[in-house]
C-alpha cells in the first residue's frame, strides 16, 4: 500500500519556504509509564533496542512482546508498564529512528548551494537506510501498516519529509504536486536501496550515485512535466487550431 501522505506548503523558519505538515509529525513515543528517572529511561532504551536486535535476526514472525522482553532480560510486566502493545514499540522504534535521520538532515541543509545540500540529503537518506538495512525495511512495512490500520495515524508521514521538500523547492521551484513527489523519492531511495541489500555488492558511494542521478532524472521530468501543463493549460488557439507555440510533434 502507498505511503500515505497528507502534506501543506507553508511558510516555515526552519526549512526554507516548505513545511509538510500531516497527521503529525511522526510515531510519537507514548508510553504508559512516562521515563522519568534514569532507571525508567534505560528501561525503555533496552526495550527499543532489543526490538531493534529481534526483527534483524528474527523478523517479523519472532517479533512479539514476551521475546522482547526476554532479549532484554525483563518481566513482560515490566514492559507492559511502558508499552501497552508490541505495535507501541515499533511506533517508539519509527520515532527513533525518524528523530535520527532528521538530525542526519541538518548539516546537509545548511550547505550554501541547494543543488549540493539537495545530493548530500539523498547521500543521508541513502546511508541510514543501509545502517541498519533490515530494520529499515522492516520498519518501513510496519509503517505502512500501521497507517493502513489507522492504529498509526502519526506515523503516516516522515517528519524528515519536510527538509527534503525545502531542498527541492529549492533547486526547482514549487510544485502543485510536492506531496506526490516526496513520496515518489522516499520510494526510488527505498527501491534502490532494498536491491542493494539483496545483492549485497558494498558498494555504498556507487549506490549513493545510482539514487541521486535516479531522483535528479525524475526531479528533472516531473517539474518539465508541472511546467508543459501548466503552458498548454494557458496556451491561446490559433486559427490552424494548434495553441499558440505548441509544437507540431
Amino acid at each position: 500500500m502507498p505511503l500515505a501522505l497528507v502534506i501543506s506548503i507553508r511558510a516555515t523558519p526552519h526549512c526554507s519556504r516548505v513545511d509538510m505538515t500531516g497527521p503529525h509529525n511522526s510515531c510519537r513515543l507514548k508510553p504508559r509509564k512516562p521515563p522519568k528517572q534514569r532507571r525508567a529511561a534505560q528501561t525503555v532504551k533496552a526495550v527499543l533496542e532489543s526490538a531493534r536486535e529481534l526483527l534483524e535476526s528474527e523478523g517479523l514472525n519472532g517479533y512479539n512482546t514476551n521475546a522482547i522482553a526476554a532479549r532484554a532480560r525483563l518481566s513482560v510486566g515490566t514492559v507492559y508498564q511502558y508499552f501497552g502493545s508490541k505495535d507501541e514499540i515499533t511506533k517508539a522504534l519509527i520515532a527513533s529512528e525518524d528523530e535520527s535521520l532528521i538530525a542526519a538532515l541538518v548539516c546537509p541543509a545548511s550547505v550554501g548551494s541547494p543543488r549540493a545540500a539537495l545530493n548530500l540529503m539523498i547521500g543521508a537518506l541513502v546511508d541510514h537506510q543501509l545502517r541498519r538495512p533490515e530494520l529499515a525495511a522492516l520498519l518501513d512495512f510496519e509503517r505502512r501498516r500501521l497507517t493502513a490500520l489507522q492504529a498509526g495515524d502519526d506515523c503516516a508521514q516522515p517528519p524528515w519529509l519536510l527538509r527534503v521538500a525545502s531542498a527541492v523547492e529549492q533547486v526547482h521551484g514549487p510544485h502543485p504536486e510536492m506531496p506526490h513527489v516526496c513520496a515518489d523519492i522516499l520510494a526510488i531511495k527505498t527501491a534502490l536501496c532494498n536491491a542493494e541489500r539483496t545483492a549485497s555488492t558494498g558498494r555504498q558511494e556507487v549506490l549513493r550515485d545510482r539514487v541521486r542521478a535516479t531522483v535528479q532524472g525524475y526531479l528533472r521530468y516531473r517539474f518539465a512535466a508541472s511546467t508543459t501543463k501548466s503552458a498548454g493549460n494557458c496556451a491561446v488557439p490559433t486559427r490552424r487550431g494548434r495553441s499558440a507555440g505548441s509544437s507540431r510533434w
